[in-house]
């Protein structure tokens, strides 16, 4: 939108690598940049890969989701709305303080819903307090936006009941670097040396922080009963360990065809994907979907559950299977290594799927759009 220029805030809690939603902020903010004035604010960073400039908003080195409560912290964020013409927050802690600070200095506010997971996954004292803060302060916007795709149902319909909601696409892909005509094969070679995995094995690929209701352990579960028929397959998991305890527990079921890789570094994120045969998801709850494993073509099967249901389509681009059931979803993955054929056809349709409904460049101009509207009006 040439001609129009404006100062858009964007605040999420954290500016983190291995964070989906943080990705999907560099992504946006990277394309807004090109016509705007962008700034990044959170509590914690260490991104170093946007083009926007990055505010800290909180000067303590500890990562923690209860920031907010710090007063100074709090005044610093509701003030810092007053220099922009539209903020978003992508909601978590920071919806309350900027829905504070835009009725103030009466700025327009978009606030993302991403979703949470329900109460009886959350573990903890501090978790469940964490839990209960999200769901209060989902209720303090002015005007919120839903992944429309991504999100189940339930979520729409509850806020379609807030007037000023609008249901907007924002989880996508960077459809010129994901390509299969990107991967690196030297680096895919020195991968799999690595990590000890021999030229002609089958690699399982999956991608998230490792917790609980990521559902790793139920992978490690599919892994045994796929080897019966496959002993040359391997389980590769990429993502944060946010749980030590459950490390512990994986690690103790796990054996060597088991790769926990823990962070996976950003330049290396293409040549991953480009190395494994099939893309797997056993999360228990997902606000998002890893839309760059379908943009490279690859088979996606993942449990019946929340955002898995409104995009995998079975025998399209990918399978779904009954929730928790570890021999059905076995039997998927066995059955497409058995039927290579299969993998090249729902290659094209997973492509196809990720031009139509996850192109960052497409999801940009229509939240500029919006955006704008919000200015003018």
């Amino acid at each position: 939108m040439r001609g129009l220029s404006m100062r858009i805030g964007i605040y999420n809690h954290t500016f983190i690598y291995g964070s989906g939603i943080d990705n999907v902020i560099k992504e946006i903010a990277n394309r807004l940049s090109k016509n705007h004035k962008v700034e990044i604010n959170s509590f914690f960073d260490n991104r170093r890969d946007c083009k926007s400039k990055i505010n800290k908003l909180s000067l303590s080195r500890k990562k923690s989701v209860f920031t907010s409560y710090n007063p100074f912290v709090a005044l610093r964020t509701i003030k810092s709305v007053k220099k922009y013409d539209v903020v978003m927050t992508h909601i978590y802690p920071m919806n309350l303080l900027v829905s504070l600070g835009s009725l103030i200095y009466k700025k327009p506010h978009i606030a993302y819903f991403w979703g949470a997971p329900p109460s009886w996954m959350v573990k903890g004292v501090t978790e469940k307090l964490y839990h209960k803060y999200l769901h209060v302060t989902e209720k303090i916007i002015p005007k919120i936006g839903v992944e429309k795709s991504l999100v189940p149902n339930e979520f729409i319909k509850k806020w379609n009941k807030n007037k000023n909601a609008e249901i907007l696409p924002m989880h996508g892909v960077d459809l010129k670097r994901f390509s299969m005509q990107n991967v690196n094969k030297k680096n895919c070679e020195k991968i799999r040396r690595k990590f000890k995995i021999p030229k002609n094995a089958k690699i399982i690929f999956t991608l998230g922080r490792v917790t609980p209701y990521k559902g790793i352990d139920l992978l490690i579960k599919v892994l045994n009963i796929v080897k019966e028929k496959h002993p040359n397959t391997y389980l590769v998991v990429g993502g944060s360990f946010w749980n030590e305890k459950y490390l512990k527990y994986l690690k103790s079921i796990s054996d060597k065809n088991t790769i926990l890789v823990g962070l996976v570094p950003e330049k290396d994120l293409v040549d991953y994907y480009g190395l494994c045969d099939i893309y797997v998801s056993a999360s228990k709850w997902e606000g998002q979907l890893c839309a760059e494993a379908l943009a490279m073509g690859k088979p996606y099967i993942a449990f019946n559950t929340t955002s898995h249901k409104y995009t995998i389509k079975n025998e399209e681009n990918g399978y779904l299977v009954k929730s928790y059931s570890v021999k059905e979803f076995a039997d998927k993955i066995i059955y497409l290594l058995n039927n290579p054929q299969k993998i090249k056809r729902i290659n094209k349709n997973s492509q196809k799927w990720a031009n139509d409904n996850a192109d960052y460049d497409k999801i940009t101009k229509k939240l500029e759009r919006i955006l704008i509207s919000q200015k003018i009006n």
